[in-house]
């Protein structure tokens, strides 16, 4: 379980999430879990900048996910946040602007 306070979604994340999930299920026919991951910049040497990123895995792997599940705002999900990264997501809220994920 990680170690962050106070981390929310808008609803607007929590749909595209949700329409992402939909998508992939409609691709695959497999249901998939959300996550929510942080990308450092410097360990994909600076192609990306760093920030927040969204995934999905499947459900078959529920089972290996089960300490890093949480619901969030009502939104099962994977919060994959190594310690290091916890500080990005303190206090913050995470919402979909503009077509792009966005920490505020």
């Amino acid at each position: 379980m990680q170690n962050v306070e106070n981390f929310r979604l808008t609803a607007q994340a929590k749909n595209r999430i949700l329409e992402l999930c939909e998508k992939r299920k409609s691709q695959t026919g497999q249901n998939v879990i959300p996550a929510i991951m942080w990308i450092e910049s410097t360990l994909n040497e600076g192609r990306l900048p760093s920030q927040v990123a969204i995934g999905l895995y499947d459900e078959d792997n529920r089972s290996e996910l089960k300490d890093d599940l949480q619901f969030i705002d009502g939104l099962e999900l994977v919060f994959a946040i190594p310690t290091e990264y916890e500080q990005h997501f303190n206090n913050k809220t995470l919402d979909f602007v503009s077509g792009k994920f966005d920490l505020a």
